[in-house]
Order: C-alpha cells, then sequence, then structure tokens
C-alpha cells in the first residue's frame, strides 16, 4: 500500500500520526499501543492522542484493559463514517457561514457610494481631462493638450513656465 493511495485522510483534516495509525490498525486488525507505534513508525508520545480522536470518531474500537487494545473496523464503515463526518462538517459550516454573511454585512463600509478600485487611465489626454475637467474654463484652458504635445515633458515645461 502507498500512502497516495489514503490521502482522502489528509483532506479529511487527520494528522500524519491519526493516519499511520489508522491505516497501521486496518493491516493489523488489532493492536495494542506499542505495536502500533513499532509498526507504523509513530512517536509512543503521540499514539494514545490519535487512538483517542479515532475512537471517537467512531473510525476504531477500544478495548479498555491493560494494556488498551485497538481494534479496527471494516473498510466499508470506516469510509463510510469518514463520509458522515465530512457531511457534518459542511452542514455545520454551511449554518455557521449564514452568522458569519450577517456579521460581515453589519462592518460599517469606508466608500460607501464610491468605487473601490483606481481607473489607470493610460494616455496624458484622459488623465488631465479627467483631473482637470471641473476647473474654471480659464484654467482648463491653460493645460489644454494639443496632439502634439502629449508627452509628460510638455506638460512640466507649462507648469514650470506659468504660463497661466
Amino acid at each position: 500500500m502507498r500512502w497516495q493511495q489514503v490521502e482522502l485522510l489528509d483532506e479529511a483534516g487527520f494528522s500524519l500520526h491519526e493516519k499511520r495509525a489508522l491505516v497501521t490498525l486496518c493491516l493489523l486488525g488489532v493492536a495494542d499501543a506499542s505495536t502500533l507505534c513499532r509498526e507504523g513508525e509513530i512517536p509512543t508520545s503521540k499514539i494514545y492522542l490519535a487512538m483517542e480522536k479515532l475512537g471517537l470518531l467512531g473510525l476504531v474500537e477500544i478495548q479498555r484493559t491493560r494494556p488498551k487494545l485497538y481494534a479496527a473496523l471494516p473498510p466499508d464503515h470506516v469510509v463510510d463514517r469518514l463520509v458522515e463526518i465530512a457531511r457534518e462538517r459542511a452542514e455545520d459550516f454551511a449554518v455557521r457561514s449564514r452568522e458569519l454573511r450577517e456579521a460581515l454585512a453589519a462592518l460599517p463600509g469606508r466608500l460607501k457610494g464610491r468605487q473601490t478600485f483606481v481607473d489607470l487611465a493610460l494616455g496624458t489626454e484622459s488623465h488631465v481631462k479627467r483631473h482637470l475637467g471641473g476647473w474654471r474654463p480659464h484654467a482648463r484652458a491653460c493645460f489644454r493638450i494639443s496632439r502634439k504635445e502629449t508627452t509628460r515633458r510638455s506638460i512640466v515645461s507649462r507648469l514650470r513656465d506659468s504660463t497661466c
């Protein structure tokens, strides 16, 4: 078995240790913690927490003896339970997303009635018309640009000369 075949467990939110513990237990059938650690290459400090989570999710059976024994459930049951868990999470997310939508809608907007994005005009003529269009007619005549004078230098030179 390759780990790529069970990478769906990653999408289900399982850690590396939980994934290894589940797969190792499915291979062995019944095992204690030390066997799972040895066969699954799982640190002993992580095995009990991983197995408790798998037990709480209903993916393995735990026999509360000394030492604890863990039993694998049939593959169909494990996959069906994983699908059920994913559906529960999706439904919970959908319910909580309504609350999030209301909370975000209640936030005060910074730019009500204004565009959020900046319009970058290409070309000198349209840029000057857009920003100086509201000036009085004699001020607009001062900055009027002919078709030949479309470079930035011509605008800068007019400002320096202060011919307006």
